[in-house]
């Protein structure tokens, strides 16, 4: 488990990441789409290379976003949700295993919306829960892999490409890491945190 002085520098470094929760992450479409709300997690770890942002990847045959690279979350439900902290929570569980006990600290980190009619709210949130313990959803999660804090803060990782959605080339950010091709909102939300708080 993460040491105290850890886990104070780690909960510093999301206040300072922290961006307010109304901020907007790239292009504001509420005037062109009717958009759908859901929430994700940036889980953020103290382990043995330092600080390390967890990324799943989905699989291939889901009917949307098969095969991309994403943090855990998903859609809002009225219903079950109290908030979109709730909804990043209940996703994370559902996806990795994290307990919501074991996330010492969390903050919203302004909102996201996207070409395919969502409006993402992603939380930073400091994770303390052994690599061993976390259990992935099969049917949600394909695979999972570590990033590194510090060069997700790091603007030179991020390069400026498209990529084919729906038929369009679209301008988009993107990394690479061990194989993993990370692009679209997900790029996005890492690249607001380098161009904010790098």
């Amino acid at each position: 488990m993460l040491q105290i002085n850890s886990m104070q520098r780690i909960t510093e470094t999301i206040n300072q990441l922290t961006k307010p929760e109304h901020h907007a992450i790239g292009l504001d479409f509420s005037q062109q789409l009717s958009l759908k709300t859901s929430a994700v997690l940036v889980p953020i770890s103290m382990n043995e290379q330092g600080p390390e942002i967890l990324l799943t990847v989905r699989p291939q045959g889901l009917s949307s976003h098969a095969g991309q690279v994403c943090f855990p979350g998903g859609r809002y439900e009225q219903a079950v949700d109290q908030d979109h902290l709730a909804t990043a929570l209940r996703e994370s569980r559902e996806e990795t295993g994290i307990h919501p006990n074991n996330i010492l600290h969390s903050k919203p980190f302004g909102y996201l919306d996207t070409l395919s009619g969502y409006r993402i709210f992603p939380h930073l949130a400091l994770v303390d829960q052994h690599k061993e313990s976390l259990v992935f959803n099969q049917d949600e999660v394909a695979a999972h892999f570590w990033f590194p804090l510090k060069a997700t803060l790091m603007k030179e990782s991020y390069e400026r490409t498209t990529r084919s959605v729906r038929g369009l080339e679209v301008p988009t950010f993107a990394l690479n890491h061990e194989g993993h091709d990370i692009w679209g909102a997900t790029a996005l939300i890492m690249y607001s945190m380098a161009k904010y708080y790098g």
